[in-house]
């Protein structure tokens, strides 16, 4: 038989190496119920990455994951349709990507001793967020998620009289 057609993200994808500029982005991801084979876990992402030529340090933990890379600007759509069809990840990424507005030159990117990611690590982890409690925490109980701008508007109308009851981080 045929081998299977490549997944929709990768079929009309651009040539990564052939982008003028690194996006840089972050996200952590939750799932209600958690990373069952963390190693088999990590080795599937790295796999599906490899086609992005991505780039980061990406933490994987029984709790979920915990992501900061660099990405070529031109396969970035592309790549969020990757993250969004793994299921561990997709719905439960805090906040989906978050992306830096302002996209890195390739060759600022690669300049001599500013490299912020020389590969794509992706490290097993007991937890990842350092909390130094004995067990993990329920995220899916740890309150409501605010974008920046939104985190920023109530704490001003906090801070201005106008919250109506104390702010709590």
């Amino acid at each position: 038989p045929p081998p299977p057609p490549p997944p929709p993200y990768l079929a009309s994808m651009p040539d990564p190496s052939s982008s003028t500029h690194m996006t840089m982005l972050s996200f952590y991801s939750f799932p209600p119920s958690g990373v069952a084979d963390v190693p088999d876990f990590a080795l599937r992402l790295k796999r599906l990455w490899a086609p992005f030529n991505a780039l980061g340090r990406v933490y994987v933990a029984p709790e979920g994951v915990n992501a900061q890379m660099s990405v070529p600007s031109n396969v970035l759509s592309n790549f969020r349709e990757c993250c969004l069809s793994v299921p561990e990840l997709g719905e439960w990424m805090e906040n989906g990507l978050n992306v830096d507005p302002v996209p890195v030159p390739v060759q600022e990117f690669w300049k001599e001793g500013k490299v912020p990611f020389k590969g794509l690590h992706i490290r097993e982890r007991r937890q990842i967020v350092a909390d130094a409690l004995d067990g993990p925490l329920d995220w899916q109980r740890a309150g409501t998620d605010l974008p920046p701008l939104e985190w920023h508007e109530r704490l001003a109308k906090a801070e201005g009289g106008g919250g109506g009851g104390p702010l709590i981080l």
